[in-house]
């Protein structure tokens, strides 16, 4: 008699009570199982610094756009100079984290979902941007 509980199986006729993994109950051995975690990422793949990033930047251009998107309204914000995409990826999952909405990259812009412009401009600024201009 087999039970799922918790991550564990308990076979009880032929383990007498005892649990044990998934795996072992699979016939997996344990030492198997601890090859299949993944390495810790090598210290030359740094994080890019957001705050050195922004500061860095010496204009964030912010504008609105509905056209081409259903109707649905989206902020855009265009850096200059232009970052590079790792650079860009993770100021997107910043700026996601910061303003709480939704986000992806268009070429060298970062796209926020909904119409956020006055809380993404505070954002920058509380954040050391040095120049953001505002269009529509």
């Amino acid at each position: 008699m087999s039970k799922k509980k918790g991550g564990l199986v308990q076979d009880i006729a032929a383990e007498g009570g005892k649990p044990v993994s998934i795996g072992e109950a699979l016939g997996i051995p344990r030492h198997a199982e601890a090859e299949n975690v993944q390495p810790a990422k090598e210290t030359s793949e740094r994080e890019p610094d957001l705050g050195e990033f922004i500061r860095r930047t010496s204009q964030i251009t912010m504008h609105r756009e509905s056209s081409g998107r259903k109707g649905h309204t989206v902020t855009a914000a265009a850096f200059k100079p232009e970052p590079d995409r790792t650079t860009l990826e993770a100021a997107a999952k910043a700026i996601r984290r910061g303003l709480g909405c939704g986000s992806h990259i268009e070429g060298s812009r970062v796209i926020l979902h909904g119409d956020v412009m006055d809380r993404a401009v505070s954002w920058f600024a509380k954040n050391g941007a040095k120049k953001i201009v505002r269009g529509n």
